[in-house]
C-alpha cells in the first residue's frame, strides 16, 4: 500500500517527493498512536485474534476504496487511507507490482492508464489482506481464561496473630 500510494500521489496526482511524503504523514502518525495507545486497550478487552482478523479486513476495505478513486478524488482517498494499516512484503510487493505494470504497460505517462494499473495493484493487495484475515481467523486460537477456583470457608487463609514486642 505504501509503495503504490506514494507512486500514485507522485505519478498520477503530480505531487512532488516532499508533498507526497507529507500526505502520508497523517497515516504514519495515526498508526503510531494506534499502536501505542489504542492497540493495548483493545487487545486487553477483546484479545488478539479479533484484532488480527479485523485489521486486514479494514485494510482490504481501504484498498478496495482506493482502487475506485478517480484521479480528482485523490485527496479524499489519501485521507481515508489514514485508517488503514501498513501491509506488504518483498514477495507481495513484487507480485502486486507485476500485476499493476501489466495493466498499464505500454501506456506510460497516461494518467488514466497509470490509475488503472494502480487500481489493479490496490485490488490485489486487498485480496492479500482478506486472505491474511481468513488465515488468522482459521488458525489463531484464543487462549481460554483459567476459571477461578472457589475457596471453601474452611480453606480460607488463616490470619497469623501479630507478634507483640516484649
Amino acid at each position: 500500500m505504501w509503495y503504490f500510494l506514494n507512486l500514485y500521489l507522485q505519478q498520477v496526482l503530480g505531487y512532488g517527493a516532499f508533498a507526497s511524503g507529507a500526505a502520508l504523514l497523517p497515516m504514519t502518525i495515526f498508526i503510531m498512536v494506534s499502536m501505542v495507545v489504542l492497540a493495548p486497550r483493545l487487545i486487553g478487552r477483546f484479545g488478539p485474534k479479533p484484532l488480527i482478523v479485523a485489521g486486514p479486513l479494514v485494510l482490504a476495505a481501504g484498498l478496495v476504496f482506493l482502487s475506485l478513486a478517480r484521479p480528482e478524488e485523490g485527496g479524499l482517498a489519501s485521507g481515508l487511507v489514514n485508517t488503514s494499516f501498513q501491509v506488504g512484503s518483498a514477495i507481495g510487493l513484487a507480485a502486486v507490482s507485476a500485476l499493476a505494470v501489466s495493466q498499464s504497460a505500454g501506456q506510460l505517462g497516461d494518467p488514466q492508464a497509470l490509475t488503472d494499473g494502480f487500481s489493479a495493484g490496490f485490488l490485489a493487495a486487498a485480496g492479500i489482506a482478506v486472505a491474511g484475515a481468513l488465515l488468522a481467523l482459521l488458525t489463531i486460537r484464543q487462549p481460554r481464561s483459567p476459571e477461578p477456583t472457589p475457596v471453601e470457608p474452611d480453606q480460607a487463609p488463616v490470619q497469623e496473630p501479630a507478634l507483640s514486642a516484649p
